[in-house]
């Protein structure tokens, strides 16, 4: 699975991609077996035919694109993700994940607490649900101080004769410093069967006041099955 570097991209600039596969007839899906060289692995979420993955790292001589090599190929598996450019930031300094079944408003409990104001958070989610198709994520928030979010992906590529799958990523940058609390989205669908969901938080990082940890720059990858 093959993800492009995002324009602008130079060295010392903080990289955060997420990658989700999935099974769109329901079966196992496909895990990343070897990562590119340089990324961290940040956190996995696997739940039944879904599987989010997020990685993260500093550029250094970066190519054009990186390839996530997948554990199987065949044209009921799922791939997506994107690569974020993240600029007054070089970390993540906490994260979360969380499953749900049978909810079209799931609520992924816990959430993140960042380690000071102007953070980013960044929230990544998969579901599936009935063969028919016509997902669409939205309604992203946190349950303490929910900030604005800004949805950058919104794919419903996996479709299949058993189910169908769908990926999205949304961000938004909190004021707050205090724990986020629980997160949700609204999953529109005709049969929402599970979702799994990350949250992840990036804190600003500077030498005298916090300014914001920003999204500058992002190359999205977008759903289909694999081939």
């Amino acid at each position: 699975f093959t993800q492009n570097k995002p324009t602008g991209t130079v060295d010392g600039d903080f990289l955060v991609a997420v990658v989700f596969t999935g099974h769109d007839n329901a079966g196992a899906a496909p895990t990343v077996s070897t990562a590119p060289t340089g990324w961290t692995l940040v956190r996995t979420i696997s739940f039944a035919s879904l599987i989010v993955y997020t990685y993260s790292k500093v550029a250094s001589s970066e190519p054009a694109s990186w390839d996530w090599i997948l554990s199987a190929s065949g044209a009921d598996l799922y791939y997506a993700g994107g690569v974020l450019r993240v600029s007054g930031t070089n970390q993540v300094d906490a994260s979360d994940d969380g499953t749900a079944t049978n909810d079209a408003t799931p609520l992924y409990t816990v959430g993140v607490t960042p380690t000071g104001p102007n953070g980013l958070l960044i929230m990544a989610t998969a579901f599936n649900e009935g063969a028919t198709g016509g997902q669409s994520s939205s309604g992203y928030a946190v349950t303490t101080s929910n900030p604005t979010w800004t949805e950058i992906l919104d794919d419903a590529g996996g479709e299949g004769t058993g189910t169908s799958l769908h990926c999205s990523i949304a961000y938004a940058i909190r004021a707050a410093a205090t724990a986020t609390g629980d997160w949700t989205l609204t999953l529109t669908g005709t049969d929402i069967v599970e979702s799994a969901s990350q949250l992840l938080s990036l804190p600003a990082i500077t030498n005298v006041s916090p300014a914001p940890a920003v999204i500058t720059g992002m190359s999205m990858s977008s759903g289909l099955p694999k081939n």
